[in-house]
């Protein structure tokens, strides 16, 4: 059943639906649901297009494909009606981020982006950076473009951290070829990048006046990030990047609506 979750995508939705609400608590924007809902329909259908794009498209069945495909047909239809409610900017900006979930794995650009060299990791931080932080900024309040700025920034240096503690992980299995971080520079110099990438993290959250409490969120789940970054090794089970590190934002939203429900029932 643990397989299936993850197998299936749900997982990493589930962490995407997480970092939409942080948005929303951190900036106070208003708790519409349809917002997140999106963000996880939506991460559903995208990553199991991607995982499963060449089975489904030479046929070859197995458990995991025919699941994800029926899960992918039930939320595609969601993601498409939560889209409608959305303003005609951030349509735009979804219609963008389809087309470079689809360029991901068709050649749209001479080879499909997860085959070009050092550009897979970057590709899929701007996504979640765009849909996590960006959109829940523009559909629901006016913000300062510096800001905006700020937030992406954060946001994309997260994701890509994450993403580096998966390149680690995966690092006997991917292709040298590729040219994923860890192949280029190593995995201790992979680790520093991801530190240097934290503490930027932490020191963009500096830039703006914050609450006390706020900032400790912050600062809390860049060092529990770094935790998992130094324990990170390619001989650790897949369950260590694939289910316990990428739960760190859903971990994160949870101490936010933990703060929240004490604030309204405590105080």
């Amino acid at each position: 059943m643990l397989r299936w979750y993850v197998n299936s995508s749900l997982h990493v939705a589930l962490a995407a639906l997480a970092l939409v609400r942080v948005t929303q608590f951190l900036y106070c924007l208003p708790s519409r649901p349809d917002v997140p809902l999106f963000a996880f329909s939506a991460t559903v259908v995208a990553y199991n297009f991607i995982k499963y794009y060449e089975s489904w498209r030479k046929h070859q069945r197995s458990n995991n494909a025919n699941a994800a495909a029926y899960l992918t047909v039930f939320f595609l239809p969601a993601a498409l009606f939560f889209a409608c409610r959305f303003s005609v900017e951030v349509l735009a900006v979804l219609a963008g981020l389809a087309v470079l979930s689809a360029a991901y794995v068709l050649p749209w650009f001479g080879a499909p982006l997860r085959r070009i060299p050092g550009c897979k990791i970057f590709a899929v931080s701007f996504c979640w950076a765009v849909l996590t932080a960006v959109v829940p900024v523009l559909e629901s309040a006016p913000v300062y473009p510096s800001d905006l700025l700020i937030l992406f920034a954060q946001r994309f240096a997260l994701v890509l951290v994450l993403l580096l503690i998966f390149e680690i992980s995966d690092f006997y299995e991917d292709d040298p070829a590729l040219k994923t971080v860890p192949h280029v520079v190593g995995v201790r110099y992979t680790k520093i990048i991801g530190l240097v990438l934290l503490f930027g993290f932490v020191a963009l959250e500096l830039a703006r006046e914050v609450a006390p409490v706020r900032f400790a969120t912050v600062f809390g789940t860049a060092f529990l990030t770094a935790v998992f970054l130094k324990l990170a090794a390619p001989e650790r089970p897949k369950t260590f990047s694939r289910i316990y590190a990428e739960a760190i934002p859903v971990v994160w939203w949870l101490v936010l609506e933990s703060l929240k429900f004490w604030k309204t029932y405590f105080r």
